[in-house]
This record gives structure tokens, C-alpha cells and sequence, in this order.
């Protein structure tokens, strides 16, 4: 009889620890919540991170050699125009391929892939065949990585427009 009852108290006894809320676990957990939280936001701040510093419209043909070419700020109808963006990569080293889209109106006008950017390193693209077909005021954009194929620091700041 002595055995049941001393069997059954352990039962009850491991019952009742297995029961019991667990707060030595809580600080690791805590602890290990934050490492993940601190490796995810450095995993982030290690990305690559394409931002489109400045764009502009020149005329196409022979330029004068004494002074820089200026932009265009109003297009006339069908004459060719040059379509710059001048972008960098404030993050990581970028390696693979992603598109660069240029727009006016919002209508895609042209579109190319483009591949590895390194860490702070500039570069500018510019198509060399729009003509306007339509007189007036028109809006053109620069767009970077526009089906986001690249994973970035900050998607936001991947396009500007004039």
C-alpha cells in the first residue's frame, strides 16, 4: 500500500511540474527573439539598395564642346531626344540581373535588363530614340528593378519623374 501511495504522489508531483508556467525559459526566449530581430535587421541593412539619383532629357545630335550640353525642359514634336538616369547602389553589391524601365506618361516607352551593380558604385543609362509624337506637357520617369526581381534595403526609392 505504501508503494501506491509514494508511486502516486510522484505522479502527482510530475503532473504538477509539468503544469507549472515555465519563467527561467522566458529570458531566453526573450534573448533569442531579440538575436533573430537584430539578424533580420542587419540581413536588411545588408542588402543592396538601388535609388535613382537624377534624371534628364537632352537633345540628340552634335553638342557644342565648350559647355556641358543643358537638359530640355519642353519637347517639340518630332525631334529625337536623349532620356537619362543616373542611379547608384547605397547597399551590398548587387549581382544578377534586373530591369530598368523608362516612361512617359506612365506608358512604358522602353525597357532593358541590366546586371551586377557594386556596393556605392554610379552608373547612367540613357536611350537615345524618343521622339514625341503628341505636343504638350508630358511626364517622364525612371524606373529601377520595377517588377522587383531584386530583393532591396528600401523599394521606395526606385523611381523619380519630371
Amino acid at each position: 500500500m505504501m508503494k501506491r501511495t509514494a508511486v502516486a504522489w510522484i505522479i502527482l508531483f510530475l503532473l504538477a511540474l509539468a503544469t507549472m508556467p515555465v519563467t527561467a525559459a522566458d529570458p531566453q526566449r526573450q534573448q533569442a527573439q531579440s538575436a533573430a530581430q537584430a539578424s533580420l535587421a542587419e540581413a536588411r541593412l545588408l542588402r543592396p539598395d538601388l535609388v535613382v539619383e537624377r534624371i534628364w532629357i537632352l537633345k540628340a545630335g552634335p553638342q557644342p564642346l565648350n559647355r556641358p550640353p543643358r537638359p530640355v525642359t519642353q519637347l517639340k514634336k518630332g525631334v529625337k531626344y536623349l532620356m537619362y538616369c543616373s542611379y547608384r547602389n547605397g547597399g551590398r553589391a548587387l549581382n544578377g540581373v534586373w530591369k530598368l524601365g523608362y516612361y512617359v506618361d506612365g506608358q512604358m516607352i522602353w525597357n532593358q535588363y541590366w546586371g551586377n551593380v557594386g556596393a556605392n558604385e554610379t552608373q547612367t543609362k540613357f536611350i537615345d530614340n524618343y521622339v514625341p509624337t503628341v505636343v504638350g506637357q508630358h511626364t517622364y520617369e525612371c524606373r529601377l528593378d520595377y517588377d522587383k526581381e531584386v530583393v532591396e534595403r528600401s523599394e521606395g526609392n526606385n523611381k523619380a519623374s519630371i
